[in-house]
């Protein structure tokens, strides 16, 4: 794979204190300059939306035709387990932020929201996985489905319900969506997930949240009338050279230019089995274009989760997502850029806290008005690593960091106090240039539940 020359971003203090000339080689060794310092814009407003009792937690949405906000996520009432054990969750809001309607959708066991769209006619499609007990594995736990949900647009009220065979239940394999997106025609949605997952943290039964081991992502292809129906549905797999395999499909979008739907993913690579960055491109007839794999340098990076996708302005890709530093065991955040022509790097930024032991783990991206960038990420102490820490440093805070169209720092700020747990989730750059940040939050909502739904509204910068 060619790779553009690129360098981290993260500029040492010490050049403040260094004479000129020895200043000016080390940015040129450095790569480009800083993006120029500009201030973060103040917050317009914030609020909160409970589920009841349940712990809530949003993981993705979009702004709505009529100025609103779709957020969609999952969540579980830990005071009355039944036998719905996680529930997904649906939100939709006016452009104020007052809440319209919400919905919550679950049968039995486990159930999770992953992302939400508006279609054209204003209806809404959520894209998750559901639990059924139509298929009960060896130890008889119901399967996980790869489910599409069809919604009204103006109450939430459920329309149809896709779900999807999963053919590795006997053995309590697990499939999911994990985004849907628009595609080519007001009658077409593509998406993407995983089939044959499985835990990729032992013990841990609600993995499907964030990360899934084994398996292997998949590309679909909807139509949406008269019905829901699939038109084709695919596995991504690297060919033996490339040195790694897909695992799970995490983001898609469909690039009109090229005519071709861009997924990202997770891959392994062997023989050490780190996960990293990859993207595949994909025609519409279900061909291949090709398969790339970016790693986190050094190669010694054990871990590097690609959670969030975006098509720059100027028509390149964009993941946000973050790697793991194996000294310490702390995330930083990653960015890079790719060319669509062949998937080739453009850069790879990381950036990191300043602060000891402190994570800073990206989830959502979206480009800014002047062709930039903006992610939105959880940052704080992971207690179990460093049980050592203050107890205030383990309290997780909504951090937003903004760059400039090379991935340059343009302002950071972690918009939240760090009394409670408030983590950024997602964010949208809406048409008005202002920026949404989905929140994982205990300061807004019920402060009985342990987290709920938020939005905080930016002003445009």
């Amino acid at each position: 794979m060619k790779t553009v020359p690129s360098t981290d971003v993260r500029p040492s203090p010490l050049l403040r204190l260094l004479p000129g000339a020895m200043l000016l080689l080390l940015q040129l060794e450095q790569g480009p300059a800083a993006a120029s310092a500009a201030a973060p814009p103040a917050v317009k407003w914030v609020k909160g939306y409970s589920f009841g009792k349940s712990e809530s937690h949003p993981h993705a949405g979009v702004e709505c035709a009529d100025g609103g906000f779709l957020v969609v996520g999952d969540g579980q009432d830990y005071s009355n387990e039944t036998v719905v054990k996680r529930y997904i969750y649906v939100l939709k809001t006016d452009r104020a932020g007052n809440a319209q309607w919400q919905q919550r959708f679950g049968d039995v066991a486990w159930n999770y929201g992953k992302f939400g769209i508006e279609l054209a006619d204003g209806s809404i499609l959520v894209a998750g996985a559901m639990s059924t007990t139509a298929q009960a594995g060896t130890h008889g736990q119901a399967a996980l489905q790869r489910t599409l949900l069809h919604l009204n647009g103006r109450t939430g009220a459920l329309q149809q319900r896709l779900s999807l065979p999963n053919n590795g239940w006997k053995d309590n394999l697990k499939d999911g969506f994990m985004c849907v997106a628009l595609g080519e025609d007001d009658n077409s949605v593509v998406a993407t997930g995983f089939v044959g997952g499985e835990n990729s943290t032992t013990g841990y039964v609600d993995e499907p949240m964030f990360l899934i081991g084994g398996g292997k992502p998949f590309a679909m292809k909807l139509s949406l009338k008269p019905r829901l129906a699939v038109t084709f549905d695919m596995t991504i797999e690297a060919p033996a050279s490339a040195g790694f395999t897909p695992v799970q499909g995490m983001r898609l979008f469909h690039d009109a230019k090229r005519g071709a739907y861009i997924v990202s993913h997770t891959v392994r690579y062997l023989p050490n089995e780190n996960y990293q960055f990859g993207l595949t491109s994909i025609s519409s007839d279900g061909t291949i274009n090709w398969v790339q794999g970016y790693k986190a340098q050094p190669d010694d990076m054990h871990a590097s989760h690609p959670y969030a996708l975006t098509q720059a302005l100027d028509g390149d890709y964009a993941i946000g997502g973050l790697a793991t530093v194996p000294e310490d065991q702390t995330c930083e955040g990653r960015l890079v850029k790719i060319d669509p022509k062949g998937g080739d790097l453009i850069f790879d930024r990381r950036f990191k806290s300043a602060e000891k032991d402190t994570n800073i783990e990206c989830y959502g991206l979206q480009v800014t008005p002047d062709g930039g960038f903006i992610l939105t990420c959880g940052t704080g102490v992971e207690p179990e690593l460093h049980p050592e820490d203050p107890q205030s440093s383990k309290i997780w805070g909504a951090l937003v960091h903004r760059t400039d169209k090379e991935g340059m720092k343009v302002w950071e700020k972690t918009y939240t106090d760090r009394m409670k747990d408030d983590a950024g989730e997602y964010i949208v750059t809406t048409r008005s240039g202002e920026y949404a940040v989905y929140i994982d939050a205990q300061s807004w909502g019920s402060p009985s539940t342990g987290g709920n739904f938020a939005i905080m509204l930016l002003n445009a910068d």
